[in-house]
């Protein structure tokens, strides 16, 4: 496995904000992080339903594994470098319920993380847009 696609809520500024982490953290497995819009559902997750990818953590492998919600979440802390360990333990069956638990916890209260960390949904579009113009497409990897 080279890459992974992470495809990410950018109208949540947990999500994107997670995003942002990911990107800055050292990675055995490359992870490219695009917005899920549904032209990029499709161009990479094929003909997924929209159920199970819209407001999900959904990652697709280069060889074409799909990862969803807990699973995807296990995945993406298995492409860092610092993390792997914890990945390692969270896939064991002991613990993965309590990574499904842990999953669920941030997914289900992503907006309110969002209030917490004191960046309202409506901020993060206004910077997204500042960031990425209409006219500008959003990159598909991160360089940082």
């Amino acid at each position: 496995m080279k890459y992974l696609i992470v495809l990410y809520d950018a109208r949540c500024s947990f999500c994107v904000r997670s995003k942002l982490w990911l990107s800055r953290q050292p990675q055995f497995i490359k992870l490219r992080l695009i917005p899920a819009t549904v032209e990029n559902a499709k161009l990479y997750a094929g003909d997924i339903a929209a159920d199970d990818w819209q407001g999900k953590l959904l990652l697709i492998s280069d060889t074409g594994d799909l990862y969803k919600d807990e699973n995807a979440f296990i995945m993406c802390l298995y492409a860092l470098r610092h993390y792997r360990s914890l990945a390692m333990r969270f896939a064991d069956p002991a613990l993965n319920p309590l990574a499904g638990r842990l999953y669920k916890l941030l997914a289900g209260n992503r907006y309110r993380l969002s209030h917490w960390l004191g960046v309202d949904d409506r901020t993060m579009a206004r910077e997204l847009r500042r960031l990425h113009p209409p006219h500008c497409d959003i990159p598909d990897t991160d360089s940082s």
